[in-house]
């Protein structure tokens, strides 16, 4: 149990300095879920006095999202009991929001809606009533560590994050979205993974409404910076697309057939997918030195073009006619509005596909080639199963509609579908929800795949 490791209390344990880095639990939590939430320390740091520094409740916290990796489901309830304990604790700190916006998010990754949306707005209170959305805080609590600097910027970003991922998820507004932050943008990955943290980043965060985004003034942001940025415009768009999506009202033809009006993209919505573009091109390449010196991906680099792909299906799907059967049952959380009304012999002309229905299609295209890049499914975080169930939504729409086009057969299009439910099927191995979602997706499929 982690109690033999360090002391569940907010005391520095009395341990050996080596003792937390070498627990195989926080091994497999390091290998497979901290390059995906990068709130802690890099594990090397643990390696020395700033082991010192962990206390026990965010062990047991670690130690329970480990044992997901290790299959060690005899003992998940007892890890879990003991990390769960922070939760009741009426002690406040930066650590007891570490510990609580981990246990958020494999909450989410187990399907508990209800239980993660409590943890987090806690967690997003406490670091709000502490001060964790000013610089100051990561200065003053960092005892003169770099090191420690960086963590709690970190921890503020990655709870700014979960809190915009999850509610869009969620059809929510982000409690984040609006708060006032002078905390410096995280650097770079690979200095972050080396223990080379420098005291500041040399830019600070975006504006997430202004039309001119901060972090574009820089020639070289980091994949994190990137990312935040893409989460934003993610934010921004949604709110967008939900408000639209709302005004469409069905009608009904003579020949009984249900069709929504879809509106031209204006130029907001332009300004928008530039604000993508401009994004993407930004991000740092996925097979630089990045992945010769750490021996795999940068993962920031990584979520943000999951993130700006979702956020052009989101920017684009109400300009779109492509349809979708409904999904039953339903999915555990809302997605994009798919107008229900094709038939099986509907076809979409190619010749009149309207350009906003082909950037939906490669946009879900651009997905699932990432999802083919050698990486262990089981290593991404549980917020990637929302992107792949979006993915699988287009591709079946179009599978249905008949798309076709100079790259694109029926058999191209299953197979992009069964590759993002293999990924599935490997993250349900770890997360509740992508099994839940997976079974969805292929009842999905398999009501239309006769029809393609």
């Amino acid at each position: 149990m982690a109690s033999s490791l360090l002391s569940p209390t907010n005391r520095r344990p009395d341990t050996k300095p080596c003792s937390f880095a070498d627990d195989p639990l926080v091994l497999a939590y390091y290998q497979s879920f901290h390059p995906a939430h990068p709130i802690l320390l890099p594990l090397p740091s643990f390696r020395g006095s700033l082991a010192r520094t962990v206390p026990g409740h965010v062990v047991a916290a670690v130690r329970y999202i480990g044992a997901r990796y290790m299959q060690k489901k005899d003992a998940e309830s007892a890890l879990y009991k003991e990390a769960a304990r922070v939760l009741s604790s009426p002690q406040a700190d930066g650590y007891h929001v570490q510990s609580r916006l981990l246990l958020a998010i494999a909450a989410h990754g187990n399907g508990e809606h209800e239980r993660a949306q409590h943890i987090l707005d806690h967690t997003i209170t406490m670091a709000l009533n502490l001060g964790m959305h000013t610089a100051k805080f990561a200065m003053e609590h960092s005892n003169g560590s770099p090191a420690l600097e960086d963590m709690w910027r970190r921890t503020f970003w990655e709870l700014f994050a979960v809190d915009t991922l999850f509610s869009v998820l969620h059809e929510q507004v982000p409690r984040l979205q609006d708060v006032l932050t002078d905390v410096p943008l995280p650097g770079d990955e690979a200095m972050h993974l080396d223990c080379e943290m420098t005291v500041a980043t040399s830019y600070a965060p975006p504006d997430p409404w202004s039309e001119t985004w901060a972090v574009r003034n820089y020639d070289r942001v980091s994949s994190y910076a990137r990312r935040i940025e893409a989460l934003m415009l993610l934010a921004r768009i949604t709110t967008r697309s939900r408000s639209i999506l709302s005004e469409q009202q069905p009608t009904t033809t003579t020949t009984t057939t249900t069709t929504t009006t879809t509106t031209v993209p204006d130029a907001v919505v332009n300004s928008l997918d530039d604000g993508l573009t401009r994004c993407l091109d930004g991000v740092p390449s996925l097979d630089d030195t990045f992945f010769k010196n750490h021996g795999a991906i940068d993962e920031m680099a990584y979520q943000t073009r999951i993130i700006i792909y979702s956020a052009t299906i989101y920017l684009f799907r109400p300009y779109s006619p492509l349809s979708l059967i409904p999904v039953t049952p339903p999915l555990p959380y809302p997605y994009p509005y798919f107008n229900p009304s094709f038939r099986k012999n509907t076809n979409i002309s190619m010749t009149n596909l309207s350009p906003t229905t082909r950037k939906l299609i490669r946009a879900a295209d651009s997905l699932c080639t990432l999802l083919t890049l050698p990486i262990p499914a089981h290593r991404h975080s549980p917020f990637l199963i929302h992107a792949v169930s979006l993915g699988v939504l287009v591709h079946t729409a179009a599978c249905v509609a008949r798309y076709r086009e100079e790259w694109h057969t029926q058999e191209t299009l299953q197979v992009r579908i069964e590759c993002a439910v293999g990924v599935l099927r490997k993250m349900g191995e770890i997360w509740p929800l992508a099994d839940r979602v997976k079974g969805i997706m292929v009842d999905v499929w398999r009501g239309v795949r006769d029809s393609c």
